[in-house]
């Protein structure tokens, strides 16, 4: 018996069963699976059409703002009456989002909801693309293309790999032309609460202009907001991140009600615990990412590394998080993967990117019991990452810049 488990580990850590036709293969039976949803989902066999979901909620706030009607977004009870009059049934997704968010879908608004729906999502795979095509090249194709968590977004009604494309695209600018990185990075803040630690690695890794770049960006954007919509969605804005958070502490409202969706250690914790150990685990787990982030943003100049380990930590860091979030590591897997076939693949490496690559597909199915995978498998990607640190330092701070250049000018 002990026979067999050495062995399986041992076909884990080198990643020998991660053959090349399996990789043809596996991505096509992904893209089934989604084109059957997907078609099952249209026709509504056994239920309703497919009406892009929670689409519905960046519609709505979209056409009301193309009224005029700035502040109204944030009006529950109207909120819910239109988008159930487009879902067909009880729904209720609130806005949380700040107004630059509102700024930049207000032209949806204008278009009627399917045609919204094409162009926002044709919008995220065109910006998702520019990020991951020129990394994975030709033979990355399908495995960029079945990539879970953009099939998860799209069958949601999101675009989270549109932000995806963003950080990514600021990362591989990062070196060359830090300024357009950090301008990028500035429109991020539509979902500030995804990249809590993106100032934490661009103040460790001394990215001073980049970081100049983005506060000149959010700033820029949010006096547009305010000179184009008004002060009050800003105003309304506040009170509603107040209500959220005073849900939150009473352990009441709509985190609690979508809690099993959530994919983080808050969640994770409030499902077994209760309030206070949600937020104990939360802090705790945020303390350790950002340390981490810290560290590997001070030491490493390889943007393999520090991609992998500032997008799973900036997961890890926030409490609100959902699947069609984890569309984040769409660029880290392709760079790790490419560096991986340049140079050689590290212990654990390949086990742990096609882990990383399926978990949009289960994460959901697993919380919904109480299984903490998404933590777990992030958790393991920092520490399998930012390892090589510990151990040799010097050496990998000697070798990274070149690297780091051959990714980039690729």
């Amino acid at each position: 018996m002990g026979g067999v488990v050495m062995a399986v580990i041992s076909l884990v850590r080198d990643g020998s069963w991660l053959t090349g036709s399996r990789l043809r293969v596996y991505p096509v039976m992904i893209l089934a699976a989604f084109a059957g949803a997907l078609i099952w989902l249209a026709l509504g066999v056994g239920s309703k059409p497919w009406n892009g979901s929670d689409f519905a909620g960046l519609w709505v706030p979209a056409s009301l703002a193309a009224e005029g009607r700035f502040a109204a977004i944030y009006d529950a009870a109207l909120l819910q009456r239109l988008q159930e009059s487009i879902i067909g049934g009880p729904w209720y997704q609130n806005w949380p989002y700040p107004p630059i968010y509102l700024l930049l879908i207000l032209p949806l608004g204008l278009l009627p909801y399917w045609w919204a729906f094409l162009i926002w999502e044709g919008a995220g795979l065109a910006i998702y693309w520019l990020a991951v095509g020129r990394l994975v090249g030709r033979d990355g194709f399908l495995l960029a293309l079945a990539f879970p968590g953009v099939w998860i977004g799209i069958l949601n009604g999101h675009a989270e790999f549109m932000l995806a494309g963003l950080l990514g695209a600021a990362l591989l600018r990062l070196d060359d032309r830090p300024s357009t990185a950090g301008a990028l990075i500035g429109f991020c803040a539509i979902k500030p609460h995804l990249f809590l630690l993106v100032p934490v690695a661009l103040i460790a890794g001394a990215q001073w202009r980049a970081i100049l770049a983005a506060c000149i960006t959010i700033v820029a954007i949010a006096a547009l907001s305010v000179a184009t919509l008004g002060p009050e969605p800003w105003r309304a804005f506040l009170a509603e991140v107040a209500g959220m958070g005073g849900g939150i502490g009473a352990a009441e409202g709509p985190f609690y009600q979508i809690a099993a969706k959530q994919q983080s250690a808050f969640a994770f914790g409030a499902s077994i615990g209760g309030l206070k150990v949600a937020l104990m685990l939360q802090t705790v787990v945020t303390l350790i990412s950002a340390v981490t982030v810290a560290l590997v943003w001070h030491r490493s100049h390889a943007l393999d590394i520090r991609a992998m380990v500032l997008c799973c930590a900036t997961l890890l860091a926030t409490p609100y998080v959902f699947d069609y979030d984890l569309a984040l590591l769409a660029v880290p897997i392709a760079l790790v993967a490419r560096r991986g076939m340049q140079d050689g693949f590290r212990p654990w490496e390949k086990s742990l990117l096609a882990a990383l690559w399926i978990l949009p597909f289960i994460a959901r199915p697993a919380s919904i019991y109480h299984l903490p995978i998404t933590p777990i498998l992030l958790g393991l990607a920092l520490a399998i990452f930012a390892r090589p640190l510990a151990s040799s330092s010097q050496t990998v701070a000697a070798q990274q810049p070149a690297a780091s250049q051959r990714v980039i000018s690729g």
